[in-house]
C-alpha cells in the first residue's frame, strides 16, 4: 500500500500478512481510529496471525493517547471521539488546580485503563511529563502545564490508575510510557526537536533542570511507570547555566541526543533515580531498556562485549514484556466487549467550574510518539 498524504511523507507499506509472517515485525503503532468492536476483533485477528508463524512471538501494538478531546491529525492526534473524551491535557490540569480535586485525575485514568483493557489496546505511548518553560513550544497543549508540583501529583495518580497499581502493569491494566526524559519542556525559543532548529534543551536559570523538569519523573519511578521515553533534543552547556544531577552534584551537559547520553541515562535516570524498567524512544531507535543507545555507548567505549550483553538483555526484556501484556494479559477479547465498557462521562458543571476558577487553554493533547 502507499501512501503519499502522510506528514512523513511518500511510504510504501506491506500488507498486515506480509509484515508478520516475513518481515517478523513484532511492535507497531496503531494511527486509526476504530470503533472499539473493530479494534478488539482487529487485535484478536493480529494475534491468530502471528500464531501461525513458525515461533510464535505475539505482536505488540501500541498507541497515543485516544481520551481527550481535539481534531484527529495523523502522526500527532491520532484518534479522538470513539473512546470517552475528556479535554486536552492543559484542561484537565486547569480542573485539578482550579477545583483542588485531584480525584479528576483518579476518574480519567481509570476510564482509560477499562475502555483500553476492554479492546485489548494494552500499551500506550503516554502521558507527557514535560513542564512547560517556554510557552513558545508547539507542544504546550500537550502537557500537564508548568507547575512541578502540580504534574508530580497528576503522574502520581496517574500512573496506578492506568497501570492498575503502583507495582507495575496489572492483568487489568495498561501499560504507561512516561514521556519525555528529562523533560522537554527546556526549549531554545519555542523549537521542538523533531527539527534541527530545536535539537537544543537550554536551561536558563541555575538549577531549573531539578527545579522544573525532573519532579514529574520521580513519580514515574515510585509507581513503576512501564517505560520511560527521552526526548530527541541534547543539552546545551553553552548556552546554559549550571545544572545539579539528583543528588545535588554539578552536572555534565555533554552535548549527545538524551537517548544516547550516558550521563543522563546510566548517571541520572538509571544510577541515581533507580529507573530499571524499559527505555524507549518511539521507533527511531529499539526499543527494551534503551538497547540502541546503551549499546552505542558500550561499542563508542570500545566494550564490543559488554554491548552484545545490552543488546541481548533488550530483546529478552522486548520479548518478555510483550507475552505478559499480550498472552497472559490479554488472552482474547471478544469483539463486542469494547463497547460494553460503563464508562462515566465527564461532568460539564465540573469543567465549567475549573474554567471559571482558573484560566487555561483547553485544547487537544498534541501527541507524536
Amino acid at each position: 500500500m502507499n501512501v503519499s498524504d502522510s506528514i512523513f511523507g511518500s511510504q510504501s507499506l506491506p500488507s498486515t500478512s506480509d509484515m508478520v509472517k516475513k518481515s517478523f515485525n513484532r511492535h507497531v503503532i496503531l494511527r486509526e481510529s476504530p470503533t472499539p468492536e473493530d479494534l478488539a476483533d482487529y487485535l484478536n485477528q493480529l494475534q491468530y496471525l502471528t500464531e501461525t508463524c513458525d515461533h510464535f512471538v505475539p505482536m505488540q501494538v501500541m498507541s497515543n493517547s485516544r481520551n481527550e478531546n481535539g481534531e484527529v491529525v495523523f502522526g500527532m492526534n491520532d484518534a479522538t471521539g470513539v473512546f470517552a473524551t475528556y479535554p486536552g491535557t492543559l484542561g484537565i490540569a486547569a480542573a485539578v488546580k482550579g477545583t483542588a480535586r485531584i480525584d479528576i485525575i483518579d476518574k480519567f485514568a481509570d476510564t482509560i485503563r477499562r475502555e483500553w483493557n476492554a479492546c485489548g489496546l494494552k500499551k500506550g505511548y503516554m502521558y507527557m511529563a514535560d513542564c512547560v518553560t517556554d510557552p513558545r513550544w508547539q507542544r504546550t497543549f500537550g502537557t500537564f502545564g508548568e507547575d512541578p508540583a502540580l504534574i508530580e501529583e497528576i503522574f502520581d495518580h496517574l500512573i496506578p490508575g492506568i497501570q492498575g497499581g503502583s507495582n507495575g502493569v496489572t492483568p487489568e491494566g495498561v501499560s504507561v510510557t512516561v514521556k519525555h526524559f528529562p523533560g522537554g519542556g527546556a526549549r531554545e525559543n519555542g523549537f521542538d526537536p523533531h527539527y534541527a532548529a530545536g535539537q537544543w534543551n537550554i536551561y536558563a536559570t541555575p538549577g531549573s533542570l531539578q527545579k522544573y523538569h525532573i519532579p514529574a519523573f520521580r513519580a514515574a519511578i515510585r509507581h513503576n511507570a512501564e517505560s520511560i521515553m527521552p526526548y530527541y533534543s541534547k543539552p546545551s552547556a553553552e548556552k546554559s547555566a549550571p545544572q545539579e544531577d539528583f543528588n545535588g552534584n554539578p552536572i555534565e551537559l555533554q552535548p549527545y541526543g538524551f537517548a544516547y547520553n550516558k550521563v543522563f541515562i546510566d548517571g541520572l535516570l538509571r544510577g541515581q533515580m533507580g529507573f530499571i524498567l524499559m527505555l524507549l524512544n518511539a521507533f527511531a531507535m529499539l526499543v527494551g531498556a534503551g538497547g540502541a543507545p546503551r549499546t552505542a555507548i558500550a561499542l563508542g567505549q570500545g566494550d564490543k562485549e559488554q554491548a552484545e550483553k545490552i543488546i541481548s538483555n533488550s530483546f529478552t526484556m522486548l520479548l518478555l514484556f510483550s507475552v505478559v501484556l499480550t498472552v497472559v494479559s490479554t488472552p482474547g477479547h471478544p469483539p463486542c466487549c469494547g463497547s460494553s465498557v460503563p464508562v462515566t462521562p465527564p461532568c460539564p458543571t465540573l469543567w465549567l467550574t475549573a474554567a471559571s476558577t482558573f484560566w487555561a487553554r483547553c485544547s487537544c493533547c498534541w501527541c507524536w510518539a
